[in-house]
């Protein structure tokens, strides 16, 4: 989103989860599309690494953890683990039901 002008000062918008954050534009650097992310040992969850951005090193915050949402990667992750799960269970299902119907058949 575009920066908003209000009370002689910018702010830039963003929505997570469905919700709109306002941060001062003097507080955000930039915004790119997320390139490769070099991690940080020992830093804290929010920071997500660092990246070279036109050679500077650059931090990047996952705003989402910042504010106590999950990040994007564990919703991912939760999201292929159940779809797994589900994919289990449907395999699972579906034998049981081809050896009733088999076993069904025999008599």
């Amino acid at each position: 989103m575009p920066p908003i002008h209000n009370n002689n000062r910018l702010w830039t918008v963003v929505v997570l989860e469905n919700k709109l954050f306002a941060i001062p534009v003097e507080y955000v650097q930039t915004m790119v599309t997320l390139p490769d992310v070099a991690s940080i040992p020992n830093a804290p969850d929010h920071v997500r690494g660092v990246i070279n951005l036109r050679g500077a090193v650059m931090s990047v915050v996952d705003l989402r953890v910042l504010l106590g949402m999950p990040s994007v990667k564990m919703e991912v992750e939760n999201l292929v683990e159940m779809l797994n799960q589900r994919e289990k269970d449907h395999i699972k299902g579906s034998c049981k039901n081809n050896l009733n119907k088999l076993s069904f058949s025999r008599t």
